[in-house]
């Protein structure tokens, strides 16, 4: 059999597991994809691996296209040991994550409770740009298109809140962005003065508002 015919003979083999019709994957739509590009990746490795037929018979095509086969099957195996591996990794991650942003919210809390007013110390004119959200008093302040722009006589205790948070771990940096938090902040904000008919509440009314308000509607995204 030569290369053209043995190529052919791959991606004969590689049909089933492109459109997902192998029991190995277990419906998993994402590892399917991973074990695609695996299997397209070691081409070569695997038609080197196994041996190919003397003639061009039958027989022997359907002899070697289920030797293929077998082959491909082991390395998916391999790959979803490797993915469940990953997969539990990245889910013991998260939970440890929400887990630190929630005792976030509620030290945060606390602090709010105990009449502390860190926010105070902020500058007046301070503002908040990044993760998609704008937060200012300079309602002329350049945003994106797609940016959700909050407009606060006093910003200072709603970046106070974003700030804190970012800063309070190492892990949250890029979490609260992936997870869109500081929408949620601003979006929550913006709930809280729509139902104040727009008036600017106490400062610990809102904060504390605020916070419960995160704490129930969490991250969207169901716990392992």
């Amino acid at each position: 059999m030569d290369e053209k015919n043995k190529k052919r003979a791959f991606n004969r083999v590689l049909s089933p597991f492109h459109a997902g019709k192998v029991p190995e994957f277990e419906g998993d739509h994402d590892l399917r994809g991973h074990c695609v590009e695996v299997l397209k990746k070691e081409r070569d490795v695997i038609l080197a691996s196994v041996t190919a037929p003397l003639d061009d018979s039958s027989a022997s095509r359907i002899h070697y296209e289920e030797a293929l086969r077998a082959h491909m099957t082991r390395i998916v195996l391999r790959e979803r040991r490797k993915w469940k591996r990953q997969v539990s990794r990245e889910r013991a991650r998260e939970s440890r994550t929400t887990d630190i942003f929630q005792q976030t919210l509620m030290a945060l809390r606390a602090t709010v409770e105990a009449g502390d007013t860190p926010w105070r110390a902020l500058k007046e004119t301070i503002g908040w740009g990044g993760g998609g959200v704008i937060v200012s008093a300079d309602a002329l302040r350049p945003r994106g298109e797609s940016d959700f722009f909050l407009l606060l006589k006093d910003p200072r205790p709603v970046v106070w809140l974003m700030e804190s948070l970012r800063d309070s771990d190492d892990s949250l940096v890029g979490w609260m962005r992936a997870h869109a938090i500081y929408e949620k902040i601003a979006r929550a904000t913006a709930d809280i003065l729509g139902k104040q008919n727009m008036l600017p509440p106490d400062d610990r009314f809102l904060l504390i508002a605020l916070i419960d308000k995160l704490k129930e509607m969490g991250t969207g995204i169901e716990r392992p």
